[in-house]
């Protein structure tokens, strides 16, 4: 018997489903947003890597909207007059970001800021992450 059968022998063998599912986790689509990457379980978010059993994942959307800006109501009034102030006071301003909160099964929270822009793509990557989270 050679060195190597002996080796090979005495590590304990995966059972079929260990080896099953870490064959499957090879194909397992992966999605990103911002800094974080989902893959199977794993959430990775700044190179530190979390198990995403128990998570859940929200956009807290808080201070999206529009506000009136002073320097639109004194530009429109400067250029028009009394009629460019109140103008320029309608003229809104989009503002704010919005943040993906992925609270995690031992409560700890990861916290990814959010464009206007990619409110679309926040919201599948939290979608992605609850549905994983439902297959465990």
């Amino acid at each position: 018997m050679s060195n190597e059968n002996i080796e090979k022998n005495d590590q304990p063998k995966k059972s079929f489903f260990r080896r099953m599912a870490d064959a499957m986790a090879e194909f397992e689509p992966t999605y990103f947003f911002g800094e974080l990457k989902m893959q199977g379980r794993t959430i990775t978010y700044k190179n530190d890597e979390y198990d995403i059993a128990g998570a859940r994942a929200t956009i807290d959307a808080g201070q999206i909207g529009k506000k009136m800006t002073a320097t639109r109501v004194i530009g429109g009034g400067v250029l028009f007059g009394p009629v460019g102030a109140l103008i320029g006071g309608m003229a809104k301003k989009s503002t704010g970001d919005a943040f993906l909160n992925i609270e995690l099964g031992d409560g700890r929270l990861i916290v990814e800021p959010v464009k206007k822009k990619e409110m679309k793509k926040a919201n599948e990557f939290a979608q992605q992450v609850n549905d994983a989270v439902l297959k465990l």
